[in-house]
């Protein structure tokens, strides 16, 4: 087995647990009866964007959604999510530890009955880009949540068990840079084999993943580990490295990774 010592960006395994799927395929789900298996998590630092955030995934209609945030003093969600979806959502308070992966932890740690999959996402605003370019960027990257919104990915991996991770090509990454000890700890922590390890995810929170696999994930963490996380310097945080561990944790449990 081939590992480059740097980045392990030398493909080691993607090459056999990754593939892509095009819409024509995702199309003849179209008829499949949905059986209400989804569930939204979406991760809102921001609240002033949530609003935009929800009507660009365009969550569907008929699944829950469970938005964490750090606003303790809130009693509604009324006038931060479009009406349609007020009786939908469900609001969770989060401290603010650990970016959107410490949100999603203390989010799925609040949900009484977890479906079967779970679209995952978090209100962007960055401090390194501009507007018009985070807008494009979260079009972009979220362009299988918002296929979704006729539960069409949802049926598409409820009838496809191997599939794990159904995430957007447009924004694939293979870099790892200043993340390189706090992964390789992280996978330490996950016992992901060597040879799982390669660097090849999502850049950003954006996707749909079966449920258990994240649960699974998040049963050998515990808040503390991002309580300690001091590094706030760009993309060298533990949350950076559980955006691209959950991939490698994905595939060292065999299942596969679709990019649409």
């Amino acid at each position: 087995l081939m590992v480059d010592s740097g980045n392990l960006t030398i493909p080691q395994c993607t090459n056999y647990s990754d593939i892509e799927i095009d819409l024509e395929e995702l199309k003849k789900f179209n008829n499949v009866d949905y059986n209400f298996c989804s569930q939204y998590v979406i991760y809102s630092f921001y609240l002033e964007e949530l609003n935009n955030h929800i009507n660009i995934i365009s969550p569907n209609i008929q699944d829950p959604i469970y938005i964490g945030h750090t606003r303790g003093d809130l009693t509604s969600l009324k006038g931060f999510i479009p009406e349609k979806y007020i009786n939908l959502s469900k609001q969770v308070y989060t401290q603010n530890i650990g970016r959107d992966w410490g949100g999603f932890f203390q989010i799925l740690s609040n949900i009484p009955n977890h479906k079967e999959i779970t679209v995952l996402s978090h209100v962007k605003k960055s401090p390194f880009h501009s507007k018009i370019y985070t807008k494009k960027w979260v079009q972009e990257i979220s362009i299988p949540i918002s296929i979704n919104k006729n539960a069409l990915i949802s049926k598409y991996m409820h009838e496809n068990p191997s599939i794990g991770i159904i995430a957007s090509k447009l924004h694939r990454d293979y870099g790892i840079g200043k993340n390189y000890l706090n992964y390789h700890k992280l996978c330490d922590i996950l016992e992901i084999p060597l040879e799982y390890r390669e660097i090849n995810y999502l850049a950003g929170s954006f996707f749909i993943i079966r449920t258990s696999i994240l649960l699974d994930f998040f049963s050998k963490l515990n808040l503390q580990l991002f309580k300690n996380d001091s590094d706030d310097s760009f993309d060298a945080t533990l949350a950076h490295s559980a955006e691209r561990a959950i991939f490698s944790y994905a595939r060292s449990k065999k299942f596969k990774l679709a990019w649409i």
